[in-house]
């Protein structure tokens, strides 16, 4: 996955700050969409310098797709699964409907929990790394 960013500071070891600017929703094009996501999408991440870029220089950054979609899934799609598996689970258990939500909520909750501890996970590990492999044409 590839991305535009700004370099920011240089660091120790060959890495820098970089400012990533995230793909909105609407393509880039938020006077169309006036949701204001534009502003919102910004993340400083460090990267390795690869390139040996200055601050200010406009680079593209990449990093593994498979640990930004494996990111995603346990953020937004592990919890749902897990609020719906619950709710079967229940009802497939001829509990009332109010005890099944119930259930399926706090399984919602701990989806969002394990988000939470795989995050932290990452973070610890140094999971998902970024490299500025090239400059913005």
């Amino acid at each position: 996955m590839t991305q535009n960013a700004k370099v920011l500071k240089l660091l120790d070891g060959g890495k820098a700050l970089v400012l990533v600017r995230r793909m909105s929703a609407c393509g880039e094009n938020c006077a169309s969409c006036s949701a204001g996501c534009g502003e919102k999408n910004k993340a400083t991440v460090v990267a390795f310098n690869r390139i040996s870029a200055n601050v200010g220089d406009e680079v593209v950054v990449s990093s593994k797709t498979s640990k930004i979609l494996s990111a995603a899934f346990v953020a937004y799609v592990l919890p749902l699964l897990l609020f719906f598996i619950a709710y079967i689970a229940t009802s497939a258990a001829n509990l009332s409907q109010r005890t099944s939500i119930i259930i399926s909520v706090g399984a919602f909750f701990c989806g969002i929990g394990a988000g939470f501890a795989y995050d932290r996970f990452v973070r610890k590990k140094k999971g998902i790394e970024f490299e500025i492999t090239s400059f913005v044409k």
